[in-house]
């Protein structure tokens, strides 16, 4: 990133309402409707409009995750912190103060991690496997990026550390033991070395370094460090994926790894390419998956069997398993006579075919499910495509080309800037510069924190934020070089 755009930081003379009483969400209620003007949202406003190049990008501490798959259904983050997914077709408005999401848990507006649902491994991190919600315990530290795996959960945190709970029967924690752990237990990077993003797979973990390296752990019986062994380890290990360039994004599809590196190619290692079916290969390094001339990968999001990229033309690529027309090029591989599908799995990319919904917009955001494919053009629609449970058109059909969602809101949804320099390069590209030691796009001399990849911002009094400066909204307060705002104590004011 060869430079960083100033960002104006000026004190806020706002007054705090003298019975302000606006409480930090309690409990999340997916079946709650709720009135979005009624839930103050304490990130600051902007407009998605004058985004560089809005997106949300899973598990990378550049940008929130505001667009995820819960099983076969979207879910997203609006500009009011309240989360939407889909019943029978339409959108159904709960919950408030979310600014980014992974599976059971959400990052508030306060940067708190509150988590809820099953527990029985401790993956909600309460420190009990008896408590169905409540706030995950962090010390000092707040999230950066999350991600949730099968029955565990790690969080980067705001100094590139890696801390993680849950399900230990693999090592997948990466804590050295195979224990369970119901409350955050770190996970030694090695020296020098932080995490730029985070992906939890099946029952191992994957960690993208400051170094551009790629560090794994957990079950390795489908060769996920990628050197010809199935030992696992419960310590991190250096992958030897072989692709010779420093890697930019990591997902983990099923059993496998897929990555972005520099310049712009795909690569996947581990159990068929991404393919989880019997008689798949382990590799021994990595595989170069196929792109057309020209065409370079801005975004990755895989899960299960079948994993997607964003092209830098707006178009996407995917590849897998495609029973059910989760890779949307207008085919299905399901063997069921009556399911009438022609088509086969594939580990060569496939581009989505749009031409059914009759739109040549871009597209800026991607997610995957268990058996479905969702995506958000540059026009603020929802496509959906794969299997569904009447998430998507209120019938049980499966949907081999993508779908128009029904939903008006897609300009409020909470998007982060892919671009924040606005050089047309998007964040997960602009790194690894010459004089970067943390590998963040910003030169170690004007870097305030050099080795951290998760920060770089002392922000000044009225304004707060880790890679970013943004101002204190009506009501909050923040100080020096503070990572979020805060609100005023009932009968105070910020002056």
């Amino acid at each position: 990133m060869s430079s960083i755009m100033p960002v104006q930081k000026y004190l806020a003379a706002t007054i705090c309402l003298l019975f302000l009483t606006v409480p930090i969400l309690n409990f999340i209620d997916s079946s709650e409707e709720i009135d979005s003007t009624e839930n103050e949202y304490f990130s600051a406003s902007k407009s998605v409009s004058g985004l560089n190049s809005p997106g949300s990008e899973k598990g990378n501490v550049f940008s929130n995750s505001v667009f995820e798959m819960n099983s076969d259904s979207p879910n997203l983050v609006l500009d009011n912190g309240s989360v939407v997914s889909f019943i029978n077709g339409s959108a159904n408005f709960s919950g408030g103060n979310v600014i980014s999401i992974s599976g059971q848990c959400s990052l508030l507006g306060n940067y708190s991690l509150y988590c809820s649902g099953l527990n029985n491994y401790g993956q909600l991190g309460l420190g009990n496997q008896q408590l169905l919600s409540g706030y995950v315990d962090l010390g000092d530290k707040i999230p950066a990026a999350l991600s949730q795996g099968n029955n565990h959960f790690c969080a980067i945190l705001d100094d590139g550390s890696v801390s993680c709970w849950g399900r230990n029967n693999k090592g997948q924690l990466g804590d050295g033991s195979n224990s369970n752990r119901n409350s955050p237990t770190a996970v030694n990077l090695g020296v020098n070395k932080t995490a730029v993003s985070i992906s939890a797979g099946l029952d191992f973990t994957c960690a993208l370094l400051n170094t551009g390296e790629v560090s794994c752990w957990g079950d390795n019986s489908y060769g996920i460090f990628a050197d010809g062994t199935t030992t696992d380890s419960n310590t991190p290990v250096i992958v030897n994926h072989s692709i010779g360039e420093s890697v930019v994004s990591i997902s983990t599809p099923g059993y496998s790894v897929c990555v972005i590196s520099s310049s712009g190619s795909i690569s996947c290692w581990g159990y068929s390419y991404t393919i989880s079916s019997l008689g798949g290969q382990l590799t021994n390094g990595s595989i170069s998956l196929s792109l057309d001339s020209g065409r370079s990968a801005i975004s990755i999001q895989g899960t299960n069997s079948h994993a997607c990229a964003i092209l830098d033309n707006g178009s996407i690529n995917c590849w897998g398993v495609n029973t059910y027309g989760q890779l949307g090029n207008g085919q299905c591989s399901s063997v069921i006579p009556s399911s009438g599908c022609t088509g086969s799995n594939t580990n060569i990319p496939q581009y989505v075919d749009f031409s059914s919904s009759n739109i040549s917009d871009d597209m800026i955001a991607i997610t995957s499910g268990l058996e479905s494919t969702c995506s958000i053009s540059n026009s603020y629609d929802i496509f959906c495509w794969g299997n569904q449970d009447g998430q998507f058109d209120n019938t049980t059909n499966f949907l081999i080309s993508p779908y128009l969602m029904n939903f008006s809101n897609g300009h409020e949804i909470s998007f982060s800037d892919q671009d924040m320099d606005g050089d047309g390069i998007t964040n997960l590209l602009d790194v690894h510069m010459t004089g970067d030691d943390d590998g963040d796009g910003v030169p170690s001399p004007t870097d305030p924190y050099p080795n951290n990849p998760a920060r770089w911002m002392n922000c000044d009094l009225g304004s707060w934020g880790r890679i970013t400066c943004n101002e204190s909204s009506i009501g909050h307060y923040s100080l020096s070089s503070a990572l979020y705002q805060s609100e005023c104590p009932l009968g105070e004011y910020q002056h």
